[in-house]
């Protein structure tokens, strides 16, 4: 009977694990993108408007550039948001929202966004995953 060394079992938890949580994200985010979508559509067709929209400051969690410029990517791509300014110390987008009506709703939901796009996008494990 073999053994696997400790290197190489660390490694087969960590794949699958990371596999998951960008498959996961994947979804989430179609899942949003296509409900911004909807509520877009049901805004243009509805007779009188009811959108709230703000500017709103999000301070982030993320600290990479790369983490940075793709949390402010996936808030402009996604229908009903978009990101105005990017502030970088300390990390900070200024947000566009035309359904910001409750804006602590709309915070917690970016929020929850970056959390799943940094647990995609950070290493299992990592001593930045925990901060």
């Amino acid at each position: 009977m073999t053994t696997i060394p400790p290197v190489q079992r660390h490694l087969l938890v960590r794949i699958p694990v990371r596999t998951g949580r960008i498959v996961g994200f994947a979804g989430y985010y179609a899942w949003e993108f296509l409900k911004a979508n909807a509520a877009v559509l049901t805004e243009i067709l509805r007779p009188r408007p009811r959108a709230t929209p703000a500017v709103i400051a999000v301070p982030l969690r993320c600290r990479r550039p790369v983490e940075i410029a793709s949390m402010a990517n996936l808030i402009s791509l996604t229908p009903g948001t978009l990101t105005l300014e990017v502030a970088l110390d300390p990390p900070t987008l200024y947000v566009h929202g035309m359904f910001a009506h409750d804006v602590d709703r709309f915070l917690a939901d970016l929020r929850t966004m970056e959390d799943r796009l940094l647990a995609a996008m950070r290493p299992v494990d990592s001593e930045r995953e925990r901060r």
